[in-house]
């Protein structure tokens, strides 16, 4: 067996990237559903962030028995954003994803996921529907993230439900590129940057089959620690959140119509988190939106994404007259 495992682990083809932080409650069972892939040539790379509990060891323990699983023990913390990107660096496997260490992967999730990219050769990826767990029961979808590139990045920044494409299984030569900004504290929704960029690579196919587990607002987790952020950290957060977005749209715009576009998507996406962040410090944080970033000062009308096709349209009309009834622009 363990010879067999050594050869899969020379010829990967694929490279699941688990960032890792005080997980020694969960990785081992992380770790199992990696391994029991029914698509097994496999790089499992794990790194884990310096903690004190003992992750790495059970991590460590994993690898004498499978040589597909290589740890990546780090000295000083490097936060969720700086940990995904090492991973990133180290991807030399014609596809990756990222695999969160609390979730849970089904058997079958490479394979279909590989399938399905060997049926769409232009795309950058694949995703697939997720099973939300934990403080909350429920079915994550979306759509496909196809049609030229302003139809994407539109369709990820108005789209209600936007699935989990932060999950998706990508091609290395379209995405290999990809980074989670690390500027703002605790890698506050770098995310939203990084899937913005993600679209923008390429074609993301969608899969209508729940593949993928996550563990929702686990106690200890990610998103409850953002929770736990002082208002300012969370503010200037979401700040940097947003002008690394202009940045992208400065970069990806081809002409002043589609940029005029893309900042008014980028406007009715990020009003709502902005209300959210007010919503659970349960004080104001700002008593004009121009206070909190100067995209909000004096947005554009829905007339700035006229002609860019429906749904879209419909969405950045009902977004906007919800922004508008918030009472921040009479």
């Amino acid at each position: 067996m363990l010879s067999r495992l050594r050869k899969l682990a020379g010829r990967a083809e694929v490279s699941v990237l688990i960032p890792a932080y005080m997980a020694e409650a969960f990785i081992d069972r992380t770790l199992h559903f990696a391994r029991g892939q029914t698509f097994n040539r496999l790089a499992i790379h794990v790194s884990v962030d310096a903690g004190s509990d003992d992750t790495a060891g059970i991590v460590r323990r994993h690898a004498e028995r499978d040589p597909r699983v290589v740890l990546h023990s780090q000295a000083s913390r490097l936060g969720w954003a700086g940990n995904v990107n090492f991973l990133i660096e180290r991807v030399d496997t014609p596809f990756f994803f990222i695999y969160f260490h609390d979730d849970i992967l089904l058997p079958q999730y490479t394979q279909v996921l590989l399938d399905t990219l060997a049926r769409h050769a232009t795309s950058a990826g694949a995703y697939c529907d997720l099973c939300q767990f934990g403080a909350t029961q429920r079915i994550s979808s979306g759509p496909a993230y196809t049609g030229d590139l302003l139809q994407r990045l539109l369709t990820l920044m108005l789209s209600l439900e936007r699935g989990s494409p932060l999950r998706a299984m990508l091609r290395s030569d379209r995405a290999g590129h990809l980074r989670l900004p690390t500027d703002a504290a605790a890698g506050f929704w770098a995310n939203e940057p990084f899937l913005m960029d993600m679209v923008a690579a390429g074609p993301l196919q969608h899969v209508t089959e729940v593949l993928y587990m996550r563990w929702n607002n686990r106690p200890g987790g990610l998103t409850d620690g953002w929770k736990q952020l002082p208002p300012a950290d969370a503010v200037s957060g979401w700040r940097a959140n947003i002008d690394t977005r202009l940045e992208l749209i400065q970069q990806l715009a081809d002409s002043e119509r589609d940029c005029r576009a893309l900042r008014f998507a980028l406007f009715l996406h990020a009003f709502p988190a902005m209300q959210g962040l007010a919503q659970t410090y349960g004080e104001a944080l700002f008593s004009t939106p121009a206070e909190f970033h100067p995209l909000f000062a004096d947005p554009d009308t829905p007339a700035a994404l006229a002609g860019y096709g429906e749904p879209l349209e419909t969405l950045a009309r009902d977004r906007y007259a919800f922004c508008m009834a918030q009472g921040f622009y009479d």
